[in-house]
């Protein structure tokens, strides 16, 4: 990757747009950090780590390109995502790199990681990026 960013990351939640709402608490205990850069002619790439997450467990990775307006969704397949799976051992790590084609206006991606809720539940564990990294 070129340009790449270490990006930080938390258990905030935020909107496709990096807006984040006031009302949803955070839900995650781990630790995790992405490096977002650019591949080749027109992709954008993020190799994401999770840590101290749960064990043995299926994570969904959304790297999401902006600018990106309010009313827009951020779901696997809408234009300017690229969605990945990341699977926790039984130490709860895992590692995924996921990339897709650069919006020809994007300046920058950040990173979303949402885990499965637990019975009863509505959300799951939640890990977004705390900057938005640059595209160059």
């Amino acid at each position: 990757m070129s340009g790449t960013t270490s990006v930080p990351m938390s258990s905030l939640f935020r909107n496709c747009d990096f807006a984040r709402p006031h009302w949803v608490s955070a839900t995650g205990f781990g630790s995790a950090s992405a490096l977002v850069g650019t591949t080749g002619a027109n992709q954008v790439s993020a190799q994401v780590n999770l840590a101290i997450a749960v064990p043995n467990t299926r994570y969904t990775v959304r790297l999401i390109q902006v600018p990106r307006a309010g009313y827009r969704t951020c779901t696997a397949g809408d234009p300017g995502v690229a969605f990945g799976d990341l699977f926790t051992d039984g130490n709860g790590t895992g590692t995924a790199t996921v990339q897709g084609p650069r919006l020809p206006d994007a300046t920058g991606a950040w990173v979303s990681i949402d885990g499965p809720p637990k019975p009863g539940k509505v959300i799951g564990e939640f890990y977004t990026s705390e900057v938005i990294a640059p595209l160059g």
